[in-house]
């Protein structure tokens, strides 16, 4: 059986674990200077959330490395899955919401409008019950599960005997189907997003401190996305190695960007962050 080498599992892991702390720590002074007015006008709640998300994706990317090295198991590839899009959609869910905010205070004209953290929270949980209803009907309909695939790789050996290289892997039978599937609806948040963070761009007030950043934080979001996409479907199901350091260094880089981003300012007291 194929498995991943030791190497680009510390390396992946390795990477996935430093993001991790990164967050955490960002977290623990998000949280613990809450009150701080510069902190306080960035709404730290929808902020934790968004870290929560990072902190999901790279755990997404350790589960990811012990199952390449170790071995596909049935209960790590639906934890793999549920981190990685439970922690997108906390993270962009955040993210898109704030960008909302900003869009609708600032494009409504006809009356003041005021929108409280538990609306951001709303949107979140929102996204959050779609991919509910999405891995519940992946569950139902076509559960994934393991399978042997037979690589076109082969040795051969001193007495005349064939290697036959094979691959255990975590599938359903309409994989690609339910993949297109979650990939649309993230797709669409994308778009929102990147609808939301352009017609946002010029508004700069210091009652909204991060309403730049969030653009930026959408843009990065979209291709790194892109390029995970690409990787996914172009990366050959046998280069092991390969396919596990490039997208966890995909995931990862996007998580800690997001996570610089929402709290890189705000550790230093000035700055911008979103």
């Amino acid at each position: 059986l194929v498995h991943a080498s030791l190497v680009s599992a510390v390396v992946s892991g390795g990477l996935s674990a430093c993001g991790a702390c990164l967050t955490l720590a960002a977290m623990a002074v998000n949280l613990w200077f809450r009150k701080v007015p510069y902190i306080r006008l960035s709404s730290p709640i929808v902020n934790t959330i968004i870290g929560l998300g990072c902190l999901l994706c790279h755990a997404s990317c350790l589960i990811m490395t012990f199952n390449a090295y170790m071995g596909s198991q049935l209960g790590l590839c639906w934890s793999q899955l549920l981190c990685l899009i439970t922690g997108y959609s906390c993270a962009f869910g955040g993210i898109l919401a704030k960008t909302w905010r900003v869009h609708r205070i600032f494009t409504n004209k006809m009356r003041l409008t005021t929108i409280k953290d538990w609306h951001l929270c709303m949107v979140i949980v929102a996204i959050l019950l779609m991919d509910a209803g999405l891995l519940l009907a992946l569950g139902l309909l076509d559960s994934p599960a393991l399978a042997v695939k037979r690589l076109s790789e082969q040795d051969m050996i001193s007495d005349g005997a064939v290697v036959l290289h094979k691959l255990v892997v975590c599938q359903s039978s309409s994989e690609v189907l339910w993949k297109g599937l979650i990939i649309g609806m993230k797709a669409v948040f994308l778009l929102f997003g990147i609808f939301f963070a352009w017609e946002t761009r010029t508004i700069h007030v210091e009652a909204l401190n991060d309403s730049k950043v969030i653009g930026i934080c959408v843009y990065n979001t979209t291709v790194m996305g892109l390029i995970g996409v690409v990787l996914e479907f172009a990366l050959p199901i046998g280069s092991v190695d390969l396919r596990l350091v490039l997208l966890t260094c995909c995931i990862n880089i996007c998580s800690a960007t997001t996570v610089l981003l929402v709290f890189g300012g705000k550790v230093g007291g000035q700055g911008v962050g979103c």
